[in-house]
Order: C-alpha cells, then structure tokens, then sequence
C-alpha cells in the first residue's frame, strides 16, 4: 500500500505549484538594439503529507483522550451509584422482610405460650368449682387478666392473634360467665368480627382501626374507650355504657350501628358517618356530634340535651318534637332539610340564580 502511494504521489496528496512572470531588458550584440525578454518562473511546493495528516490527527487524539476518559469514567461512576442505590434497597427489603418474619415468628410464639400458661392456670387452680366472688376466683381471675392484657400489649398491631387472643377468652367463657375485666385492654386493629363480648367490662381500652363488625357489645361497660376509625357493620352496642367514648371519624356504614338505649353522654362522634345509625332513647347528653353526618338517623327519645350539632347534617332525622332538637348546643348550625326548619322556626336558606339552575 505504501509502495503505490509513493508510486502515484499520493503520499502527500499531490503537488502544489505557484507561476510568477517578469519581463527584462537585454541587448542584442548583433546590432545593439534593445530586446525585451519575458521571464516566468514556477514555484513548486508538497502538500501536506498522509504522515503529516496522521501527526494532526494523532495531535487531536491526544488532545481528546483525557475528554473521553472522564467521560468514562463518570459513566462509571453513575453506574456504580446506581447499582449502590439497587443494592442498598434491596438490602433494606430484605432487612424489612426479614424484620416482619421474626416478628411474625415471635409473636406465634408469644401466643402459644399464652394459651399454655393460661390452660395451666386454670386447670391448676380448677376455676370452674371456685365459688363465684370468693378470694381464690378473683385471685385466678386477676393473673388471668394481668396475663391477657400483657398479650395484648405485646402483640401491639398484630391484629389477627388479638383476635386469637379475645376468640380464646370467649371460648372458655371467661369473658361471659366468670365476667374477666378487661379494662384497658389494648385491641388497637384486632379483628374481633362476629364476637360475642355482651356484658364484657372494657372500660378505656383501645378499638382504634379495629374490625368490629358484627360484634355483639350488648349492655358492655366501654366508658372511655377509643373507637377511633374502627369499622362498624351490624353492631350491637345497644344498652351499652359508652360515656366519653371516643368514635371519631369512625366508620359506622348505613344501618349498621344499634345505639338504642346506650349511654353516650359526652361522647366524641366528631366527623364520623352516622348515617340511618339508630340512637333511640340513647343519652347524647353533652356528646360532640360536630360535622357528623345524621343522614336518616333515628333520634327518637334521645336525649340531646347540650349535646353539640355544630355542623352536623340532621337530613331526614327522625326525631320526636322539635324542643328536642333545640335543647342542644349550637342546633341552629346544624345541617336541616327545608321542612325541618321551617318547623324548627329558623329561616329560609336564600338560593342564588346559579343554585337555581
């Protein structure tokens, strides 16, 4: 290849010439005249050479290496970053998974030997032939609850073996027959649905975000309790004791919640949904019912002596006469259908032009 590139000049790409013309006098020795004479003379010069093309781009090369190389090597970097941040994120998903497992595990473990250590007692001390009220039942009974509260406790938002916990409790009738108080018993999230816990003694205890559906609390003692988001469906709480309970922002879905006859005096409903809930004869007595939506409840023969309806939408409440209504706090601020205010005494609400369309 070189060999044909001197062959053919190609070398260099080629020759570049430059011409130049003059023109001088001279005189003839023949006859001595003057004779002008025209001169022109050729310059030639090479091309830039292929080695002097390779020496450029080599020079260029040169010039670009260290460009290339950081490009490289911060290529490399982001790379390495990324596969830190993948890795450091699983390594915390595995941690989590791993964390949640032992967790799982210890809790399962925790329980059996809840369930072992309270068939011991109660077989040992032979529960069932004490007397009612005696010493020796109460004191049996009293391990039982410091036991079962422990456990509860313990399993803190593992609300499947809360609700082993409580299942087990009703099974051997303690909660029923031998009445076991559970007050303060921690039940946040507990999945208690179709429970049996009539008469059940749970004063301040816990039901935030719980599963109380279908849950039968009749006439049980729950002053002062959280119901906090918990989630209500066909509850009996009928007859309960529920003073100062707290039912905030709960879900209580369309009938789904038995009020009747129960003492909620100075309970929070604050901004929970109440509606079609019956309340008949219910003592709301001092109760907040701000924002809460009373859509088609039945307020009949309760008792809403300053209880606050700051708010509360009454549409379509049944009620028994309109003092009752009135005897409340901040009743005018409520929420009433035209009817019903119009019979309350309070003035029409004036629409404008664009409600009217």
């Amino acid at each position: 290849m070189i060999v044909l590139l001197y062959q053919w000049d190609l070398s260099g790409f080629g020759q570049s010439s430059n011409k130049s013309e003059s023109i001088e006098q001279a005189i003839n020795p023949k006859n001595g005249s003057i004779v002008k004479l025209k001169k022109e003379t050729i310059y030639f010069q090479s091309s830039k050479t292929l080695w002097d093309w390779i020496e450029l781009v080599g020079l260029i090369s040169t010039g670009m290496i260290p460009f290339v190389l950081y490009q490289l090597q911060h290529s490399q970097q982001k790379l390495a970053k990324q596969n830190e941040k993948f890795e450091n994120e699983l390594a915390k998903q595995n941690e989590k998974f791993e964390n949640e497992r032992a967790k799982k595990l210890s809790n399962e473990e925790a329980l059996q030997a809840y369930f072992d250590r309270m068939s011991v007692l109660l077989l040992d001390k032979n529960l069932r032939t004490l007397p009612a009220g005696t010493p020796r039942q109460l004191e049996v009974l009293n391990v039982a609850r410091a036991i079962t509260l422990s456990i509860l406790r313990r399993l803190n938002n593992d609300g499947k073996n809360k609700g082993s916990v409580i299942w087990f409790l009703i099974e051997l009738e303690l909660i029923t027959e031998f009445k076991l108080n559970l007050s303060n018993a921690n039940l946040d999230g507990a999945d208690l649905q179709g429970a049996n816990l009539s008469y059940a003694e749970l004063n301040y205890s816990r039901f935030k975000g719980a599963n109380l559906r279908e849950v039968n609390f009749n006439k049980a003692k729950l002053s002062r309790t959280n119901f906090h988001k918990a989630k209500f469906s066909k509850t009996d709480l009928s007859s309960s004791i529920l003073s100062h309970s707290d039912f905030r922002k709960a879900q209580l879905t369309y009938k789904s919640v038995n009020f009747a006859y129960a003492k909620l005096e100075g309970a929070d409903f604050s901004d929970a949904k109440l509606q079609g809930v019956d309340f008949g004869s219910a003592n709301l007595g001092g109760a907040k019912l701000i924002r809460a939506d009373l859509t088609n409840a039945n307020l009949g023969q309760a008792n809403l002596a300053d209880t606050d309806l700051d708010g509360a939408i009454l549409i379509d409440v049944k009620y028994t006469i309109p003092a009752q209504i009135q005897s409340a706090k901040n009743w005018d601020k409520a929420i009433y259908s035209p009817a019903l205010r119009k019979e309350l005494g309070l003035p029409e609400i004036e629409t404008t032009n664009q409600d009217n369309q």
